[in-house]
């Protein structure tokens, strides 16, 4: 099973003060339990740095 995760997904697992933490870390573990492959997009990825990095 492939998966598409946005970067929200990966940031709630690594936070634990972020309030979807355990929800996302439950999700994590249930789709690595399947061994699914998670994939985002060159979109999401350049969102990101854009959305942290000051140019």
């Amino acid at each position: 099973m492939r998966v598409f995760i946005d970067s929200g997904g990966f940031l709630a697992v690594m936070d634990r003060d972020d309030p979807l933490h355990r929800a996302a870390r439950d999700i994590s573990a249930r789709l690595e339990s399947i061994r699914a492959q998670l994939y985002t997009s060159n979109f999401i990825v350049m969102r990101d740095i854009f959305d942290y990095v000051d140019f």
